[in-house]
């Protein structure tokens, strides 16, 4: 029942435009912003005065392997907007349509549909940290193939290159599972996709600089806030003390990520256990 569950839902996912239009967008801005990339090199090679160490910096960071870990931040920066609106809108919509009521109404269990539901968006979640790896992966082997004669695979650790996908993948968690909730709570596109992005992106940070600034107590709580212990396992796995530093170490981090994501599903399936799809 569950894997049959499972299948619809992933179908449901790919059929609807929302992925794909997400992936379109972050791989457009990354194409646009390598552009510029370009842009610039070539204004920085024509200029009356060449300064060379500037050239040869930019031309690093437009070619393998340094690109490749460039492309990662990009899913850094907008996943967690992307992935909110994902589930969002996603999830709201079922209710709006009353498909839930529909699949509960022809005797799917609700925990089941309900689980089924969540552990479809992983795959989508995968989907968006990936394309701009990928999109950006190619634009770059074009660049790196002119600019040194050929690639050499041997310059690119493709095993940590996995490790920090698996981890923005992963880190994105707590914010799916949270919008999820409220999805389900609200049974509203807009307030689900509302209140996730007012949380995690301006509640949360506001709450940690207030808690951070009290010290002790609120200190210990402030690193352990959802949203801080995700950019904490970004932190360590891409090694970037720029994204936050580190106040935890990575199995507790992972720990917290996936306990708040439990608690988030939990609450909700408690929440549609108990809700009239009738109405």
């Amino acid at each position: 029942m569950f894997w049959n569950l499972l299948s619809i839902e992933h179908t449901k996912n790919f059929r609807r435009y929302t992925l794909r239009i997400e992936m379109i967008f972050l791989c457009a801005f990354l194409v646009l912003a390598y552009i510029v990339n370009g842009i610039d090199l070539i204004q920085l090679q024509s200029g009356d005065t060449v300064y060379q160490p500037a050239v040869e910096a930019l031309k690093a960071d437009m070619v393998w392997p340094q690109y490749l870990t460039i492309c990662t931040s990009f899913s850094t920066m907008f996943g967690g907007l992307l992935v909110i609106i994902l589930v969002g809108a996603m999830t709201a919509q079922e209710y709006s349509w009353r498909t839930v009521s529909l699949q509960v109404g022809h005797g799917a269990p609700r925990l089941l549909l309900l689980t089924a539901k969540l552990v479809s968006f992983i795959l989508p979640i995968f989907c968006l940290v990936v394309s701009p790896l990928v999109v950006g992966g190619i634009i770059s082997a074009i660049a790196t193939y002119y600019f040194h004669i050929g690639i050499n695979l041997s310059q690119v650790d493709f095993p940590n290159l996995a490790l920090i996908v698996i981890g923005i993948a992963y880190s994105l968690l707590p914010q799916a599972a949270f919008t999820f909730l409220l999805a389900v709570l609200t049974r509203s596109t807009a307030a689900a996709i509302g209140i996730g992005m007012g949380y995690f992106q301006i509640l949360e940070n506001i709450l940690a600089v207030i808690l951070l600034s009290l010290g002790g107590a609120g200190e210990r709580i402030a690193y352990h806030l959802p949203g801080v212990m995700a950019n904490n396992i970004n932190s360590i796995i891409q090694k970037n003390p720029s994204l936050i530093a580190p106040s935890t170490d990575l199995p507790a981090a992972v720990l917290g990520v996936a306990v708040y994501s439990l608690v988030f599903f939990l609450l909700a399936a408690w929440i549609f256990y108990r809700q009239d799809l009738g109405s």
